[in-house]
């Protein structure tokens, strides 16, 4: 029954990161996007647990730590350069097309 479980639990912990990293892939809000990374590292610090208590070591369980750490540290830097961009920019779209056709390409001799 516990092995049941563990199958159940990863399998459940992979669905959901790869349903969150194609939903990463396909979207253009800038706060999606950082929302969604935020849930993707904390399921891989749920897998690091997973698999260090499957292991019986600390090492996944301070890997974690590590993990949410640097995603706290990770979210407050992106929204502070979005709340930035936003106000030079006036939007928050990822998608430019025709960003690069205003950049005046130089020839390199």
């Amino acid at each position: 029954m516990v092995l049941f479980i563990d199958y159940y639990f990863l399998s459940l912990l992979l669905l959901y990161f790869s349903s969150f990293l194609f939903f990463f892939l396909n979207e253009k809000n800038p706060f999606l996007i950082l929302i969604l990374l935020e849930f993707q590292l904390i399921m891989l610090a749920l897998l690091f647990i997973y698999f260090s208590y499957l292991n019986h070591s600390v090492l996944g369980y301070i890997f974690a730590l590590f993990i949410i750490a640097f995603a706290g540290a990770e979210a407050s830097v992106g929204i502070s350069l979005l709340i930035v961009f936003y106000r030079i920019r006036g939007l928050f779209s990822v998608y430019f097309p025709s960003a690069l056709e205003r950049v005046q390409w130089k020839k390199i001799s």
